[in-house]
């Protein structure tokens, strides 16, 4: 049985969105996986994405919680997220490890707010039309840490849905996402059209940011690059717990390498 649906809790537009595709040994991403979690696999290998993404005009729904209202202030929010492709209980979803958010207003929010697994980082990404060049990085400039890359699209490039059983199919088209909060994991889900997107050419020239936050992570193999401009309505739900027993009783959870604990 799968998990009461959320109910959409914002309206937002995703603007620039880059997945950069990784291939890691089951057994490596499993360890990471709190048990709830079926891992799924593309050809024989567990898939890691690197997600880039810019938000723009969020719109609180009627019913969202007051504190929402206060997103209608923000402008911008870039996303750079880290996530693998899992089920639970026959639905299909993204699994979200960690994401780095640049800061609302330039105010030095502390990270894991509210508990979530999030951090805070400078970030930069620029889209180029008449080349289409994408550079990027995301910064931790007190641990000297970045994810620095160089990206590249046909400028003349027809961006199209995925194709079946490719694999931006299998990475793009999910619409349901799971996270870890509080000692009990977590669904949302989003409402948007299909994807549109096109290969991308990536260089990466800097991953000491990931490394340094997986060290497993060393034993990822760069395999393809998808971007996709994004849509100008997503709906996002509200999050919800996937066990509600999980309220009543919280244990926290720790991957081979202590992820749920990373500061």
């Amino acid at each position: 049985m799968n998990a009461h649906p959320s109910e959409p809790l914002l309206v937002v537009e995703w603007h620039r969105v880059l997945f950069l595709h990784f291939a890691v040994e089951p057994h490596i991403v499993r360890a990471q996986l709190p048990p709830p979690f079926e891992l799924e696999l593309y050809q024989g290998k567990a898939v890691v994405s690197l997600v880039a993404l810019t938000m723009h005009r969020f719109r609180p729904v009627p019913s969202a919680p007051l504190w929402t209202k206060l997103l209608w202030l923000l402008r911008e929010q870039r996303m750079f997220n880290v996530r693998t492709y899992v089920r639970h209980r026959g639905e299909p979803g993204a699994f979200f490890f960690w994401s780095w958010l640049s800061r609302p207003w330039g105010l030095p929010l502390p990270d894991r707010p509210l508990g979530l697994s999030c951090a805070f980082a400078k970030s930069r990404s620029e889209q180029r039309d008449e080349s289409g060049d994408l550079p990027g990085v995301v910064e931790n400039a007190k641990a000297a840490m970045r994810f620095a890359y160089e990206a590249r699209i046909d400028p003349l490039a027809v961006f199209a849905p995925c194709s079946p059983s490719s694999l931006a199919e299998f990475a793009l088209e999910r619409y349901t996402g799971y996270f870890w909060h509080r000692g009990g994991s977590r669904i949302f889900r989003a409402w948007h059209l299909p994807w549109m997107q096109s290969e991308a050419n990536v260089t990466i020239k800097d991953n000491s940011l990931i490394i340094g936050a997986f060290p497993w992570f060393q034993t990822a193999r760069f395999i393809r690059a998808h971007y996709a401009p994004g849509f100008p309505e997503v709906q996002i739900g509200r999050p919800v717990w996937l066990d509600p027993r999980a309220r009543a009783n919280r244990t926290h959870h720790h991957g081979a390498s202590g992820f749920f604990e990373m500061p």
